[in-house]
């Protein structure tokens, strides 16, 4: 049952590291860590939901299965599209359709290419067929019929002057702090989280109960970087993946003014929480952390 305890435990040995001024450890004044009441109850609910796989169940609404059309015994499936109709009236329908293919006797038959004779409707006919044949291939050559996606085709619509012109003022309102968040986002190739660009230029980060996926964090992290900004940065409950943890380890190692870390109800195992313990070692403007 030692391992329930591993992120409280984490959290002292790497607090007993951390400089200070005196040798008996970090300045309660200048540093405050809230560590969880109850580690072992929150280790182990964690544990649990990670085994049997839970998280999808808590923060997804399952979708609805149909249900399997059950068939009696010794009933076939039907299949519609090769069901043929055995009424009186399509079987009237069906041959009367085969009488007018049956050709009648004594009728004249279509003249072929053998019996034309004379070298003016020879050469008139022939002449027609090219001139259709030429037709089709004039217009299919302009034509835009292929519907096909091409590999140089792009996803989406190309914008055309009038949207260029309003993304160029757009961006040149942004504030500095939102134009790094742009290109960011531009550079990973993700959509820019509207909750973050109102508050990256601002004191204050709120993503309590927001998930993101690891290139929208990888982006988010990015643009923190050297931002002096913000300082206080809430990520409650964002059951961040291994990944992301990884990215808020580098971003807490680079210049940045984040000086509040509010991190609790994150269920992180005591591997992880070693790693962000370790990655604020050597942080003098670190503060404030809140992992309850």
């Amino acid at each position: 049952m030692s391992f329930l305890f591993e992120p409280v435990s984490a959290a002292i040995q790497t607090l007993k590291h951390i400089k200070s001024a005196s040798d008996k450890g970090p300045d309660p004044e200048r540093f405050i860590v809230r560590l969880p009441m109850h580690p072992g109850k929150l280790a182990l609910g964690a544990a649990f939901k990670r085994k049997h796989n839970l998280w999808k169940w808590t923060h997804f609404r399952p979708s609805k299965v149909p249900r399997k059309r059950k068939f009696k015994i010794g009933q076939k499936k039907r299949n519609v599209r090769h069901e043929i109709d055995e009424t009186p009236e399509a079987a009237e329908a069906g041959q009367a359709t085969a009488d007018l293919d049956t050709p009648v006797a004594g009728a004249p038959s279509a003249p072929t290419q053998d019996d034309v004779t004379g070298s003016g409707s020879g050469s008139a006919l022939q002449s027609s067929q090219d001139q259709d044949t030429e037709s089709v291939q004039r217009h299919s050559k302009t034509a835009r019929v292929s519907i096909i996606p091409d590999d140089d085709m792009p996803y989406f619509p190309i914008p055309d002057e009038e949207e260029r012109e309003n993304e160029v003022k757009r961006i040149a309102e942004m504030s500095p702090e939102q134009r790094v968040y742009h290109r960011s986002c531009e550079h990973y190739k993700v959509k820019p989280l509207r909750q973050i660009m109102k508050q990256i230029d601002t004191k204050e980060i709120i993503l309590a109960h927001t998930k993101m996926k690891d290139t929208e964090f990888k982006a988010f992290s990015t643009a923190l970087v050297m931002n002096f900004t913000v300082r206080r940065v809430d990520m409650s409950d964002t059951m961040p993946t291994e990944q992301q943890t990884t990215y808020l380890t580098d971003l807490l190692e680079d210049d940045n003014g984040i000086t509040d870390l509010i991190f609790k109800d994150n269920h992180l195992e005591g591997r992880l929480m070693s790693r962000i313990f370790y990655s604020m070692r050597q942080k003098d403007i670190m503060i404030y952390l809140d992992i309850s």
